[in-house]
């Protein structure tokens, strides 16, 4: 069972981390030029992105390349808090809170794309507040996770299917024309399907 709920944490430290790693290098509509000022429309479509390359679904990224795209974009100090409610096919519930650093994301994140299978994602940005200096945000997303995993009771190993609905909170600021995170908080419901 330990082995199980330690799989379920890998699943909602994508969750959890989803939308806390808003990082990227914006282009902006001027041409090229570097951008001085955040955006709804910028931080909206690097979400979707960075469902790409936290999927592993980026193409021309392998594991090293994802592993660094990260690195460049988490602020050093980042701390990201995450409250997990795991239910159980057999009834079982848990709750556990994680807190991680960059490193320890990260390193979640390259789980995530080993053992979830046949993964289905679906984001909604449900707010996003730009402050008066353009250079920081506070940004609010949902997220829905669908997917197998793959567990071993007793020398069997199979997969079930699980669910994860997310809500996190987050805080992001333009440095040198890159955004980057600098921490955020996340509540994850995963639910836990009988196998077949």
């Amino acid at each position: 069972m330990m082995g199980r709920s330690l799989e379920l944490m890998g699943m909602a430290s994508f969750n959890v981390f989803l939308g806390m790693v808003l990082t990227v290098t914006f282009l902006n509509q001027g041409g090229g030029n570097k951008p001085s000022r955040l955006s709804e429309e910028s931080v909206s479509a690097f979400i979707q992105e960075m469902a790409e390359v936290a999927h592993g679904k980026k193409e021309g990224l392998d594991q090293y390349g994802i592993t660094t795209w990260f690195m460049d974009h988490i602020d050093d100090n980042s701390l990201f808090t995450a409250t997990v409610n795991i239910a159980q096919a057999n009834g079982d519930e848990n709750q556990q809170t994680l807190e991680m650093n960059r490193m320890n994301y990260i390193s979640h994140i390259l789980q995530e794309i080993k053992g979830v299978q046949e993964r289905e994602s679906h984001l909604n940005i449900e707010y996003v507040k730009i402050n008066e200096d353009g250079r920081t945000a506070s940004v609010i997303y949902t997220s829905i996770d669908k997917g197998r995993m793959p567990v071993a009771d007793q020398g069997t190993e199979y997969t079930v299917p699980v669910t994860g609905m997310s809500y996190c909170e987050q805080k992001v600021a333009l440095r040198n024309a890159t955004m980057k995170v600098s921490g955020g908080n996340c509540t994850t419901n995963i639910t836990v399907a009988e196998s077949f």
